[in-house]
């Protein structure tokens, strides 16, 4: 059952969202909140080797912004993603990755592996 938010008219939030709307208030969920994420995420660095994802059912967005908005320096050169909830990601995220260099390199059990193919990882 959708709950009506007065900001976003007609809305049925995941327990992520939820969970956030909780913890942060309704801000979180405008627009701007992905972006803002991924710039958190190398604010201060100079590169990332290994990059661990787990934003339940939200990495696609995450991740999007992050290849969108980060430069290619510091895309990471590897990556483990979350992906037991991709049942809720709005876009095809191993097409992204794909197009932004990364190659599938393993599994287990609701984590997905990527190396990228510049990035020189063993």
């Amino acid at each position: 059952m959708a709950a009506a938010i007065p900001q976003f008219g007609a809305f049925a939030p995941t327990a992520a969202q939820t969970a956030l709307i909780g913890l942060f208030g309704l801000p979180l969920l405008k627009r701007g909140f992905f972006r803002r994420m991924a710039e958190s995420l190398v604010a201060g660095l100079d590169r990332i080797d290994l990059l661990k994802i787990d934003a339940q059912g939200m990495e696609d967005r995450v991740l999007g912004a992050f290849f969108r908005d980060a430069p290619k320096a510091m895309w990471p050169a590897a990556m483990i993603v979350e992906d037991e909830l991709a049942g809720r990601w709005s876009g095809d995220l191993a097409a992204l990755l794909a197009g932004c260099g990364y190659r599938a390199a393993g599994r287990t059990k609701g984590n997905a592996f990527y190396l990228h193919s510049d990035k020189g990882m063993l």
